[in-house]
């Protein structure tokens, strides 16, 4: 393009010259004078939105990116200023030109030369929706203040002095009116249109072409006679439109939404948007940024109910338990124009949750993403625990696109000037690299760097999955009464320490279980734990089912006592839900019938795979989930896949990451992990190494010694690193890939902190 010439620079080329202009230095740009005219131009026709506002603060910080980009490439606001008088010259109205291009010439002759530019960008650029009226209201008052800042006071004195006695109200000039540039409406819900339109009235485009000068001669209308002329015109013209698409086929509903929409009622928000009707712009916007609103559809059903099935109907995204935010990401799409460039700061939750598959399908076969700068862990907002990302859409089609990840958030502005400058880098605190497209589709996300990228893509192509070969991965239990079910196991036989008593008591120990609250649950072993829970209930026929009282009076008298002393509190539980023949029991007995079944145990947070077996099956735990395996498949030797190096590897690529290196273990991140049955002479020889490391655990948390323990923690390494080589070769992994595998879960494990937990 004759845009990018060799500007002043030998070599040169646009996108480091428009970095260069981007950044904030005192050097001048590096543009021929008509690549200035280009990007000036650019500048005027842009149409930017955020869809979600708030109280204005992307919008802000763009015009002010944008003020200073203008300032840079034309520092006296001679182009600026002519780009202006040139779109006056073409109104017909005599008397409505001279007083436009009067007023063009007072904007800038004035105030200071930030002024115009500002006020000029937000008459053409700028746009902003959001839900609430108050939030809109205190977006334009950030954009008031930012002009009134930049105008100049005149006494009475220098009015004479400059020879222009016309000068009122020391020089202030009346603020810009906008209602037609900051909107309250539900961005989410556009309004219904004809599908085909083949022969539209001429005379729509004619009222719409007038209306879009009304709302042009309002935005600059300074006296309170002169804007109450054209809202009446506006609202004349809105009317009449209204009326004659109705005769075109609109639905009655969606004209008289139309028709009843007030811009200048500050205390209502619009059931709908439209751009078209709102901001008199048919063909999308250029830029649709913003930090859209993170709220699950739990959330919604509490505030907004009756958008919900709306949003449903309307959204492939409001797939399952979605977020709100993935709506908004779909939505902006729609709202770009053909050439357009979306940009949120948002959770990267979507790359891997259930809710998020229908949008991960969409932007994959639009093929959509351009740049994704991924925070991980870190985190961005210093008031919310969210996990978050900057995801750049393009509505031209990508084969591939950046990515990057900040492994440690040390200097945001300095990583981000280097993710700029940079299509492929890595050090300890960041990588950035390229991936293709064609790698990603509806399912998780997973993201992978050059020899990274193939051994993750080696590892997806084995069919099997710990999902195929589980026969339930279950939670732990919720007995809706900590305080009275679950005691501290004293010395003393059969003697327990009840919270809610605050006192000793004895219970009969056939009815009481160990008990793990989820730390104890550790690779390979479980630690001791003095916690027991009470189960009234028997398993009968694979179901749970609650002990008769006449039954607990004959085999737990001890027990029955001791319900009965804590009976009120458990009849009031959840309202009352509980008076009744049953207030003894949970309010919700789930997985009672397999809690006690061998099974395979895991924390729900880890800072890397970490299971456990419970062989003899008595172990009763609340956070976490257990596996149990379906016939024929061997518990010990999937639990050396599965605590493996390998699968460790590949678990922290598609699992959410946490503050302090912590991953979350959801059966929907354990169920996807790969796993290959070998023939039964390596299943005996990995089950034996298996069996001997859980041996050894044992008996290192068995010994008080600490000496011992040291020994017995070495010992089970040396297994452990063996189970690891015969899970390698299983695999079929060659050097190079354990190389990559042992330095991932290396470095990993290097960036652990203490404070780990959300």
């Amino acid at each position: 393009s004759p845009l990018w010439g060799e500007g002043k620079g030998e070599g040169d080329n646009a996108d480091s010259r428009l970095r260069h202009l981007l950044s904030y230095t005192d050097d001048s740009h590096q543009f021929t004078s008509e690549e200035v005219d280009k990007l000036i131009d650019a500048i005027d026709n842009a149409k930017i939105l955020d869809p979600a506002c708030g109280s204005g603060a992307f919008p802000m910080g763009i015009l002010h990116k944008l003020v200073y980009i203008l300032g840079k490439l034309d520092p006296n606001n001679d182009k600026w200023k002519q780009k202006q008088i040139n779109k006056v010259l073409e109104v017909p109205d005599v008397t409505v030109r001279e007083k436009l291009l009067e007023d063009i010439e007072q904007s800038f002759r004035n105030n200071e030369l930030d002024y115009g530019r500002k006020l000029y960008l937000i008459e053409n650029s700028i746009f902003g929706v959001d839900i609430q009226p108050i939030a809109v209201q205190i977006a334009k008052l950030r954009f008031f203040i930012s002009l009134i800042v930049d105008q100049k006071t005149h006494t009475v004195r220098h009015s004479r002095e400059s020879g222009n006695p016309e000068i009122h109200n020391l020089g202030i000039r009346p603020l810009p009116n906008l209602e037609t540039k900051f909107v309250a409406a539900n961005t989410l819900i556009g309004i219904e249109k004809p599908q085909q339109l083949l022969l539209r009235n001429p005379e729509i485009d004619k009222k719409e072409e007038e209306l879009k000068k009304v709302t042009e001669r309002h935005f600059t209308a300074r006296t309170p006679k002169t804007k109450e002329k054209y809202r009446q015109e506006d609202e004349r013209l809105r009317a009449e439109i209204s009326e004659l698409l109705k005769r075109d086929g609109f639905p009655r509903e969606t004209t008289e939404k139309m028709a009843q929409w007030n811009p200048y009622d500050q205390s209502m928000s619009a059931a709908f948007f439209d751009p078209e009707w709102m901001f008199s712009l048919r063909d999308g916007f250029d830029i649709v940024m913003g930090n859209p609103p993170y709220l699950r559809v739990q959330g919604l059903q509490q505030t907004q109910p009756q958008f919900v099935p709306v949003y449903r109907q309307r959204y492939v995204s409001a797939q399952g338990s979605f977020d709100i935010y993935a709506l908004f990401v779909e939505r902006g799409f729609q709202l770009l124009d053909k050439t357009g460039y979306l940009t949120y700061i948002l959770p990267h939750k979507f790359f891997q949750a259930s809710f998020g598959g229908a949008l991960r399908k969409l932007l994959t076969e639009n093929k959509a993403l351009h740049q994704i700068v991924r925070f991980g862990a870190e985190q961005v907002f210093e008031e919310a625990t969210t996990y978050t990302c900057l995801l750049f859409l393009s509505k031209t089609s990508k084969e591939s696109f950046k990515y990057s990840e900040i492994k440690k958030l040390e200097n945001p502005v300095s990583q981000l000037g280097v993710i700029a400058k940079n299509e492929k880098y890595e050090n300890g605190t960041l990588r950035i690299g390229t991936i293709p497209l064609s790698g990603l589709s509806e399912e998780p996300w997973q993201f992978g760097l050059g020899k990274e990228a193939e051994l993750l893509g080696k590892l997806n192509k084995i069919p099997l999955k710990l999902g195929d070969v589980t026969m339930r991965m279950f939670q732990g239990i919720r007995t809706s009464a900590n305080e009275v079910y679950v005691l501290k196991k004293m010395r003393a036989k059969g003697t327990f320490f009840s919270v809610f008593l605050q006192k000793n008591v004895e219970l009969e120990p056939d009815i009481m279980f160990p008990f793990l609250k989820g730390q104890e649950i550790r690779k390979w072993k479980i630690l001791p734990s003095d916690l027991y829970v009470l189960i009234p209930y028997t398993i009968e026929n694979g179901h749970a089912e609650l002990i008769s009282e006449k039954a607990f009076l004959q085999r737990y008298p001890k027990t029955w006592e001791y319900l009965v002393n804590c009976k009120k509190h458990l009849e009031n539980r959840e309202k009352g839900k509980m008076k009744g023949s049953k207030w003894y029991g949970y309010v919700y007995p789930k997985n009672l019938e397999i809690m006690l079944k061998q099974k395979t145990l895991t924390r729900d947070i880890v800072e890397s795979l970490s299971f456990s077996p419970d062989f003899e099956g008595k172990y009763v735990m609340v956070t976490g989930y257990g596996l149990t395996f379906k016939d024929g498949v061997r518990p010990s030797f999937v639990l050396g896949l599965i605590n493996s190096s390998v699968l460790n590897f590949y678990f922290k690529h598609i699992s959410t990451p946490l503050r302090g290196g912590f991953f979350r273990a959801f059966p929907q991140y354990l169920e996807r992990l790969p796993i290959l049955i070998p023939d039964v002479s390596i299943q005996n020889e990995i089950e034996k190494w298996v069996l001997k490391v859980v041996e050894l655990h044992q008996k290192q948390v068995q010994t008080p010694d600490l000496s011992k323990k040291e020994l017995l923690e070495r010992e089970a390494k040396v297994y452990e690193e063996k189970i690891d080589q015969l899970v390698y070769d299983l695999y079929g992994l060659k050097d190079k890939e354990i190389e990559i595998v042992e330095g991932f879960n290396k470095e990993k494990t290097n960036n652990l902190a203490v404070d780990g937990n959300e």
